[in-house]
């Protein structure tokens, strides 16, 4: 399974104004953020703990990236 990661800038442009719309395109893209650092936590959880037996570095840089993740 392939997870893509979004990567979104936002820009206000006119009297600052948010619209309807505009807050729910915000949300739902902070929905999608939230569930990809929730599959990329999972993904790290799971090389850290099948790492732990053989591959010392690749456990090292997992559990380095879960601790970014959780920060």
């Amino acid at each position: 399974m392939k997870n893509r990661f979004e990567f979104t800038a936002v820009v206000l442009i006119g009297n600052g104004e948010l619209t309807d719309d505009f807050t729910i395109d915000i949300a739902k893209m902070a929905d999608r953020l939230t569930t990809q650092l929730e599959i990329a936590k999972k993904a790290l959880q799971t090389i850290a703990v099948s790492s732990a037996q053989g591959n010392e570095a690749a456990k090292t840089i997992a559990a380095e990236a879960l601790i970014a993740i959780v920060e």
